[in-house]
């Protein structure tokens, strides 16, 4: 089984990759999108969380974390949003060139995301 720690360091890796192959930048953005959405809808599910099926998971995972009283978690519904709309381009706007600063935007993002879902975790009371 596989971890989103590991396709984290998956997108990562495929980023250190690049030798301006725009494809596997686009893969690295990917990755790094479903990294981070699998590590807060984990930490979510944990908290309680459930998909209602009626609508995008990816939207009820960011709505849950808007709602949130902690403006950490708040900023975590922001960050994810952000990460999508970088994924987004990568996987469907193949026409728009997607730069080696958004990939890298897209990594710094997903690893920032993760750091704060645990940091929040750690602060809960047990």
């Amino acid at each position: 089984m596989i971890t989103p720690a590991d396709v984290l360091r998956e997108a990562q890796a495929l980023f250190g990759m690049d030798d301006g192959d725009e494809v596997r930048r686009r893969t690295a953005v990917s990755r790094a999108y479903y990294a981070a959405y699998h590590h807060a809808r984990c930490a979510a599910e944990a908290d309680g969380y459930r998909e209602d099926g009626k609508a995008s998971v990816h939207w009820q995972l960011q709505r849950h974390y808007s709602g949130k009283a902690n403006p950490k978690q708040r900023r975590i519904a922001q960050f994810l949003r952000n990460l999508k709309g970088l994924r987004v381009r990568a996987d469907y706007r193949l026409s728009e060139a997607l730069s080696v600063s958004e990939a890298r935007e897209a990594l710094s993002l997903a690893a920032h995301i993760v750091t704060q879902i645990d940091r929040i975790s750690q602060d809960k009371p047990a």
